[in-house]
């Protein structure tokens, strides 16, 4: 497990550190405003980015990723 700031190099770096791992598709949970700069990151770097609402996102089966989700 990886974790990356927020500013613009930082989502760069994200955007680098996924296409290294091979991933093409990212899914994000809409919550507040926080969201967008990661996705227009991610747009800008070719990765096709899909918003999903955060009840739905939440409900799908699976390893959870998100350390802080896992919490709740």
């Amino acid at each position: 497990m990886r974790a990356f700031g927020t500013f613009t190099c930082d989502l760069h770096a994200l955007a680098v550190r996924f296409r290294s791992c091979g991933v093409t598709s990212v899914t994000m949970a809409s919550t507040g405003v926080c969201w967008i700069p990661t996705f227009e990151t991610l747009e800008q770097h070719g990765f096709n980015v899909v918003l999903a609402n955060a009840r739905c996102a939440n409900n799908v089966p699976g390893r959870q990723t998100d350390v802080c989700a896992s919490v709740r």
